[in-house]
């Protein structure tokens, strides 16, 4: 074979390439990733006779390949608006069906809305599993979008006993209002997005001082604290413990922060079957309390711009922040 037919038949060997490769892009938003497809998911196995037509994806960078002629052809990344939806590449992932669920409110706000849209009750599936989908409430507007509502809670006069886990199920989590004094913590999706592809990162706490005039009060920080503690540890120590002041200031119940929105200075600590948020900078008094909802004389929601004024946990004083039983409380993860 001369040089000129060398080059001829590596010209067409391109041409077949590029033609296989043109075709799987076209048939990208269709296709359903079968079990086997998915059993390769993430890994570096061979492309084999019996693997001929099977899909290899790589959703660390969203990119496609398909095996042809025992090679992984295509290299195919998928556009910012395509991610791995559960069982199907999904054009969009916005959330609006259980069979286009995102992983999270997060990722439907990155790779759907792009940063924009209207808060709404949108199904994610962080496992990614097939019947893994639920649906939630996604806030797309407080500081940057992305929170998927995991807490939904009314004070009322019953007091303790609050913050228990759930699930989707159990838990209030499509609504910002549960219209009772539910106590369900939605613990079992909340390890689901920590486990998932797209981690949470934030936490954001907020509520209605007072659901019926709704006077909204917010307030987020970093998952994990100055101590190296994360959020997802001090929710998994102290969820449906009884804590008391013997052990509740223990490095594995107490959180140490800054509140991102003002940049002061936040703690968490645990009391009964819920925790406390304090606008403290160390130490486990509590002497300024922020946020809490256990109480049957009535929570605390205090906007960072009002700490000043915060006052002690005994303190029933509505300018301080006060909701006698009137108050709804959220935690919100992104």
């Amino acid at each position: 074979m001369t040089l000129e037919q060398e080059k001829e038949e590596l010209r067409n060997s391109t041409l077949r390439l590029e033609h296989e490769v043109t075709k799987w892009k076209n048939r990208v938003a269709e296709l359903n990733i079968t079990a086997h497809a998915r059993a390769l998911l993430n890994t570096s196995q061979q492309c084999t006779s019996d693997r001929e037509g099977v899909l290899l994806f790589n959703s660390a960078v969203q990119q496609l390949k398909v095996c042809s002629n025992q090679q992984w052809i295509g290299s195919y990344k998928l556009p910012a608006r395509s991610i791995y939806c559960g069982r199907t590449i999904c054009r969009g992932c916005d959330g609006s069906t259980k069979e286009s669920a995102g992983v999270s409110c997060n990722t439907i706000r990155k790779y759907w809305l792009r940063g924009r849209g209207q808060s709404s009750v949108r199904w994610i599936n962080p496992s990614m599993g097939q019947n893994g989908a639920f649906r939630v409430y996604c806030d797309f507007e407080s500081f940057g979008g992305g929170w998927t509502l995991l807490y939904s809670s009314r004070d009322d006069s019953s007091g303790d006993n609050n913050m228990q886990k759930g699930n989707h199920r159990t838990a209030h989590i499509t609504s910002l209002d549960p219209w009772n004094a539910n106590k369900r913590f939605a613990y079992t999706e909340f390890k689901a997005i920590d486990a998932s592809v797209e981690s949470y990162a934030e936490v954001m706490l907020s509520g209605y001082q007072d659901y019926r005039n709704k006077h909204l009060v917010q307030m987020y920080f970093s998952k994990t604290a100055r101590t190296g503690l994360s959020f997802t540890q001090f929710i998994d120590w102290g969820i449906g413990r009884n804590v008391g002041d013997s052990d509740r200031c223990s490095s594995k119940g107490s959180y140490f922060g800054i509140e991102k929105s003002s940049e002061k200075p936040i703690g968490l600590t645990w009391e009964n079957y819920a925790f406390i948020a304090g606008a403290i900078s160390s130490g486990c008094a509590w002497s300024k309390e922020v946020w809490n909802e256990i109480d049957a004389e009535g929570g605390h929601l205090l906007a960072p711009k009002d700490w000043a004024r915060a006052e002690s946990h005994s303190g029933r004083s509505p300018s301080a922040g006060a909701c006698h039983n009137v108050g709804i409380f959220h935690i919100l993860v992104r």
